[in-house]
């Protein structure tokens, strides 16, 4: 499955608790939050990979590059995936 595969997935309207995953994705990116609750949001959903293009800047001042838990994995123009060390 490549990487377009898995964010489709993520992203898909019918997804199971499509609004709790919502709003933790809101939480995530919230410049109140922090390092440890961050983590503990990854672990809680069994994230894999964090997608940060311009919806995820529009969130807040997180940067998932300022952290050790979170390398990049892909990049371009408009995106930065980064996967989710364990």
């Amino acid at each position: 499955m490549d990487t377009a595969q898995v964010v489709a997935k993520m992203r898909h309207p019918h997804a199971v608790h499509m609004g709790e995953k919502e709003t933790a994705v809101r939480q995530f990116f919230a410049p109140q939050t922090t390092d440890g609750q961050r983590q503990a949001l990854l672990q809680q959903y069994a994230v894999r990979y964090v997608w940060y293009g311009p919806r995820e800047q529009a969130l807040g001042t997180f940067n998932p590059a300022s952290v050790p838990y979170l390398h990049p994995t892909y990049h371009n123009d408009t995106i930065t995936l980064y996967v989710v060390e364990p």
